[in-house]
């Protein structure tokens, strides 16, 4: 099973919001978490969460636990998709200690 992503936690992909080279490849932080569901001293991150690039863009989480969720929301695992400026970004970093379906 995958391990759940948290506030902080690493992504990466490629951003084509950007004009000449158009697309870059990026790493992002989740910063956008659940406000009451943690996992190792962090908020959970669950789908729609907003994950910051480096290049000052933001993308969301579109993909989730099909079976785990909080606050109603798929929670966010690593390898999930995540889109906006990102093309085919996806999660690489989470809890050590935390799986989710």
């Amino acid at each position: 099973m995958p391990i759940v992503s948290r506030m902080g936690d690493m992504s990466i992909g490629t951003c084509c919001c950007h004009s000449k080279p158009r697309c870059r490849t990026k790493t992002a932080r989740v910063i956008v978490n659940s406000a009451n569901q943690g996992s190792e001293a962090k908020g959970v991150g669950t789908l729609t969460s907003m994950v910051l690039l480096t290049c000052g863009h933001v993308s969301k989480v579109v993909v989730g636990s099909a079976t785990n969720k909080t606050n109603a929301k798929s929670k966010a695992r690593v390898t999930d998709v995540i889109v906006g400026c990102y093309t085919a970004g996806k999660m690489i970093t989470g809890a050590t200690k935390h799986n989710s379906g």
